[in-house]
C-alpha cells in the first residue's frame, strides 16, 4: 500500500522558531527541545527552565495541576495557541493512565504522583509542539506515512478517546480490513490502547485472536498492551491466557517487557504459569496480599509487580518487608524489584534506607 508523505508547514515552523528565539526563556527552551528531542543539552535547558518556574525540580511535583503552572500555559499558548494548550492538558491527563517509564527498561508501573511522570511529560509536550507544525490534520495523517511523526499518537489517541466519529470509523475499517487506504500501524495500535476507547480496544482484541500466524501484528499489539490503563492490560492478558498465546515468541517477549523477568528463553509452559500469577494478582487484591507472604518467589514477585501496576507507592511497605527479611533470598527478591522500577528516585530512596 502506497501512502503519501506527511509534510511540515515550513512557514509555520519558521514563524514559531522566530517567536521562540524572540521570547527566549521557557518558550525558547521548550521549542529547542521540540526540534532536538534527543539533545541532552536541550532537555537539560528545558528542565532547568521549568525548575525555575516551579521553584523546585519537576520530580518534586505531586499533582498534574502543579505541572500546568500559569507560566507553562502561557509559554505553550504563545508558541501555538489556546486550543493546543487545552488539548495538551487533556493529553497529559490521558498519559497518566499509562506507565510512567518510557525507556527500553520500562515496566508496567503507574502512579498518581506526577513526579514519576515529569521527565516523560516534558518530552511528550515538546514532541506535540513539533507535531503542531505539520500541514495535515490528524485525520489526513491516517492516510500518510506517519510512523516517525513525533506526537502523532497522542493527538490520534485524544481523538479516539473523544470518540470522533470520522476517526473511529476509519480505524474500525482498518482493523476489520474494510479500508485499503488506512494501514493499521504501530502508531494507531498504540493510540487505541492509550485512548481507552472500549469499542476500538474490543475490535483490537478480536484482531489479536484472529492473528494466528501473524507474529508481527501480534507483537505490535502486545508490546503496547501496558501503554494505557490497567483495565486494558488485564483484558489483553486475559485474551492471551484464553487463546494460549504464550506458545508464541512475540507473547513471551511482550510479557517479559511488562514484568522484567528475563524469561525470553524459557519454556512456554513456565511463562504461562507466570502469566496466570500476574492475572490473579491484577484481578484480586486479597491474592496480592496472600502471594507476598508465599515462599514461592514468583508468587511474591507478582504480588509486587501487580501492586506497582496500580500504584508504585503502595509497594513501599511490601518491598521494605522483603528487604528486612532474615532470609537472603527474600532480600534479593526485594532488590530485584527495586532495580526493575526504572526510576532513580524510587531506587535511591530504598538504597539510602537499606544500604
Amino acid at each position: 500500500m502506497n501512502r503519501e508523505y506527511a509534510n511540515r508547514d515550513k512557514e509555520l515552523y519558521n514563524e514559531r522558531k522566530m517567536r521562540a528565539e524572540k521570547k527566549g526563556g521557557l518558550s525558547g527552551a521548550l521549542w529547542n527541545l521540540a526540534c532536538n528531542s534527543y539533545g541532552r543539552k536541550e532537555f537539560s535547558d528545558a528542565w532547568l527552565a521549568l525548575s525555575e518556574v516551579y521553584g523546585k525540580s519537576p520530580v518534586r511535583l505531586k499533582q498534574l495541576s502543579e505541572f500546568w503552572h500559569p507560566e507553562l500555559k502561557e509559554a505553550v499558548i504563545y508558541l501555538v495557541d489556546e486550543k493546543f494548550g487545552k488539548e495538551m492538558e487533556e493529553i497529559t491527563r490521558m498519559r497518566m493512565k499509562g506507565q510512567f517509564s518510557a525507556s527500553i527498561w520500562r515496566r508496567s508501573y503507574r502512579s498518581e504522583d506526577f513526579g514519576y511522570y515529569a521527565a516523560r511529560m516534558l518530552s511528550e509536550l515538546c514532541d506535540c509542539l513539533y507535531f503542531s507544525t505539520y500541514r495535515q490534520s490528524v485525520k489526513e495523517l491516517l492516510f500518510c506515512q506517519h510512523d516517525w511523526i513525533r506526537g502523532y499518537e497522542s493527538f490520534l489517541a485524544l481523538e479516539i478517546r473523544r470518540n470522533n466519529p470520522e476517526i473511529v470509523s476509519l480505524i474500525r475499517e482498518a482493523i476489520l480490513g474494510e479500508n485499503q487506504t488506512v494501514l493499521l500501524t504501530a502508531k494507531i495500535i498504540r493510540a487505541i490502547i492509550l485512548s481507552g476507547n472500549e469499542e476500538c480496544i474490543d475490535l483490537l482484541l478480536k484482531l489479536l485472536k484472529a492473528a494466528k500466524l501473524q507474529e508481527g501484528l501480534r507483537q505490535q499489539i502486545l508490546e503496547n498492551a501496558d501503554a494505557g490503563s490497567v483495565e486494558t492490560l488485564i483484558k489483553i492478558l486475559k485474551v492471551c491466557l484464553e487463546e494460549d498465546m504464550f506458545r508464541y515468541s512475540s507473547a513471551i517477549r511482550a510479557f517479559d517487557t511488562w514484568t522484567g523477568l528475563g524469561y525470553g528463553d524459557v519454556k512456554p509452559g513456565t511463562v504461562r504459569k507466570c502469566a496466570e500469577f500476574a492475572y490473579e494478582c491484577l484481578t484480586d487484591e486479597k491474592c496480592r496480599e496472600q502471594y507476598l507472604d508465599s515462599e514461592n518467589n514468583l508468587e511474591a514477585y507478582f504480588a509486587l509487580w501487580s501492586t506497582g501496576c496500580y500504584e508504585i507507592a503502595r509497594t513501599d511497605r511490601m518491598v521494605e518487608k522483603l528487604l528486612e527479611h532474615e532470609q537472603k533470598y527474600r532480600r534479593i527478591l526485594g532488590w530485584m524489584f527495586v532495580s526493575h522500577t526504572d526510576n532513580s528516585g524510587y531506587q535511591m530512596r530504598m538504597a539510602m534506607k537499606y544500604l
